[in-house]
């Protein structure tokens, strides 16, 4: 995959639990985080609704003054870094 695509990721295998799924899975979020940034994934199983309330929320956010972006940007800033501890987690 190139650098340059944002990578579509189906997160299937480590959904059923499919070992060496999990681990291809793990790499190219991995891959996604570290090269390209960004990342689509599918095969989630999230409900259609909850995808356009969430679709909604984000843009109720790239809506607000930028003070109040930064005020949610410093406690997403820590979500994050929680998540990308924990996915590295499962690397090891």
């Amino acid at each position: 995959m190139a650098e340059s695509e944002v990578p579509l990721i189906s997160i299937k295998p480590y959904l059923e639990g499919d070992a060496e799924g999990s681990k291809k899975v793990i790499e190219q979020i991995k891959f996604a985080g570290e090269k390209v940034g960004f990342m689509m994934i599918c095969d989630h199983g999230v409900p259609q609704d909850i995808i356009d309330e969430n679709w909604k929320a984000t843009r109720a956010y790239f809506d607000l003054p930028r003070e109040k972006k930064m005020e949610v940007s410093t406690r997403l800033t820590f979500c994050l870094y929680s998540l990308k501890v924990f996915m590295f987690s499962l690397l090891d």
